[in-house]
Parts: C-alpha cells; structure tokens; sequence
C-alpha cells in the first residue's frame, strides 16, 4: 500500500521512536536517562509540555465523525460513521457502495462488539478479557481516533494526570510522551510523538523484541485527520488508512445493532478469520 503523503523519513524517526520507547519501558531499571533522549523534562517542564499539547483539546460529551476506510485487498473503499460518548461508547458503522451496512464494532465501558453483516458472524469479548498487553481502555480508543494523547487508563492528557507519563523533548521541537512504567500494559510499551504545535504525529506499541507492533501516523488535512494504522505479527503486516472529517460536536448516536438467531458467534480470532 503506498501511502506518498507521510513522509517516508518521518517513518523512520518513529521507528526509532519505538526503539526508544523499548530501553525506556522495558528495562529492569525503569525510567532514565537512554541513549540519545537524554533525560525526561523535570516537573514544571513537564506541565509546560502537556499545556502546550492540550491547548487546542477541545471539551466534547458526545461527537459523529464521518470518513473512508482504505486498505489493499479490499475492490472499493467502504465509508465510516464514527459515534462515540465520551467515557462511555464508541459506535463503528462501516458501509459499501450498494451494500450499505456491511460491518459494525460497538465497545462501551465493558465489552467489545465486532459484526460482520456480510458473513452473518459476529465476535462479543469483555474488555477485559482482552490481551493483557493492549491498552484498549475505551477513552484511549476515542483519544486515539481524535489525535490525542491519552495516559494510562486514565483518558486524555491532562494538568490532572500529566504526571503519569515522561516527556522528553524531540529533535523537531516537539515531545515523545511515554505514560510511565506503573500505568503501561503488561508486557508492552507505549508512547506518543507530538510536534512543536501539539499535534499528535504517532502512537506506538510494542512488545520486547519489536516483532509485534502497533504504530499509527496521523497528518491533518484541511479540517480533518487522517490515521495510517499498521499492525505487525511476526511476519504478518495489514495496513489501514483511515480518512476521517472534522468531528461535529453534540451529535446524537445512530441505533445499536440488533444481532439476531441468524447471526453465528463465534471469538475474537474467528472472526477475524471470516472475512
């Protein structure tokens, strides 16, 4: 999948990012000084830092985004509604041209939701039940989809919780915020790169070694956001570009979809593997 406009060079410094974020998560010692960044920004630097990223977060209760969905292997590129309530839902309706709705991923405070509306199969995990090296808490989802920082758990960065992550200043002017050992996923690191105008570039995850990845680039045309996810097994690679329009703020959610006794159930993994 070429993807011209994130700049291939870019790509480079987060993968060195991710190296980063491994010797300063994932080491017997705990957070320090590492080899090239140097030491995290001291407490009133910090504070400093996550105003000058949080100054353009807007307070939002409830939102719709609409968007397109890209990826290789798929004949035309199916359209997205985003709804989501803050803290308390996120509603993915994915839909084809003449199809309609083809696909559904519903997650609120507890459970997951995924439906494939094509195949009659659809997948219902606690979220806890999740693999204990993701950070799927639901808030971290929606910070993610907005282009912002989100910390430990505990949503989106803020004065009340800047001090669960490190900052450490970055060679464009902007800043790698790593949430600190006590609040990362078991198993794993993550961390954000942020420009000098508080724009979230990139999001990591990764396990020790960097054979399981998860990175997502953001760049921001016009009035909207555009996020290339691209997630890495071992030897497996899938990427997805996600265009999505400026978010209308207050909107009203779309109806939850009903599974009926022709729908198939079947696990996470499984379905997955229907499509």
């Amino acid at each position: 999948m070429t993807l011209t406009r994130y700049n291939t060079g870019r790509m480079r410094d987060v993968a060195l990012a991710i190296l980063f974020i491994i010797a300063a998560s994932l080491t017997a010692e705990g957070r320090g000084s590492v080899a090239g960044a140097g030491e995290p920004l001291r407490e009133r630097q910090a504070r400093v830092a996550a105003d000058s990223i949080t100054a353009g977060y807007e307070t939002w209760t409830t939102l719709l985004l609409d968007g397109k969905l890209r990826t290789d292997g798929l004949p035309v590129s199916p359209s997205l509604r985003v709804f989501m309530d803050y803290g308390r839902k996120l509603m993915i309706s994915v839909r084809a041209p003449l199809l309609g709705e083809v696909g559904r991923i519903e997650v609120d405070t507890d459970t997951v939701l995924l439906v494939n509306k094509m195949k009659k199969v659809y997948a219902k995990e606690a979220l806890s039940d999740l693999p204990a090296n993701i950070p799927a808490g639901l808030r971290d989802i929606q910070c993610l989809l907005l282009g912002r920082v989100a910390v430990g758990g505990e949503g989106e960065l803020d004065r009340d919780n800047f001090h669960l992550a490190d900052f450490y200043p970055d060679a464009g002017g902007g800043w790698i915020v790593v949430p600190k050992e006590k609040v990362q996923p078991e198993g794993a690191a993550y961390g954000f790169v942020v420009d000098a105008d508080g724009y979230l570039e990139a999001f990591m995850l990764t396990v020790p070694g960097g054979t399981d990845t998860a990175t997502i680039l953001y760049s921001y045309p016009g009035d909207g956001i555009d996020l290339m996810v691209d997630l890495k097994t071992g030897k497996r690679q899938t990427i997805v570009d996600m265009e999505l329009d400026k978010p209308r703020w207050g909107a009203s959610p779309f109806d939850s979809i009903k599974i009926n006794s022709k729908y198939r159930k079947t696990d996470i993994n499984g379905f997955f593997k229907s499509f």
